[in-house]
């Protein structure tokens, strides 16, 4: 009887050990599967990141060309011309100007 039941238990171990082979081969899928994600999340931030910065110097490069535009006609035609104040700043002003404003009236 024991014999039988030392079998049955040796069956059992022999069971879980290739349970065991079969969890640790789906972990290291896993785990290769989540290395994968993680590069691409990596590259994604990175692209993210990138296009930031280049939104942000797009934007700097327009305001300064903006800004030439805005000198060469005041030159042209005269400072002001006749416009009203608020006109006549150049963008890069207008938008120091209004960000001034703002942090004023948050800290009132």
């Amino acid at each position: 009887m024991a014999s039988k039941k030392t079998r049955e238990l040796e069956l059992t171990i022999e069971q879980l050990k290739q349970e065991l082979l079969v969890t640790k081969q789906l972990q290291g899928n896993l785990e290769c599967e989540v290395s994968v994600y993680r590069a691409k999340e990596s590259a994604i931030v990175n692209a993210l990141t990138e296009a930031q910065s280049s939104a942000l110097r797009i934007e700097t490069e327009a305001r300064e060309y903006a800004d030439s535009v805005m000198q060469t006609q005041m030159r042209k035609h005269g400072r002001g011309c006749g416009l009203p104040m608020k006109m006549q700043l150049t963008p890069t002003a207008k938008l120091q100007r209004s960000s001034t404003t703002l942090r004023q009236k948050a800290l009132k």
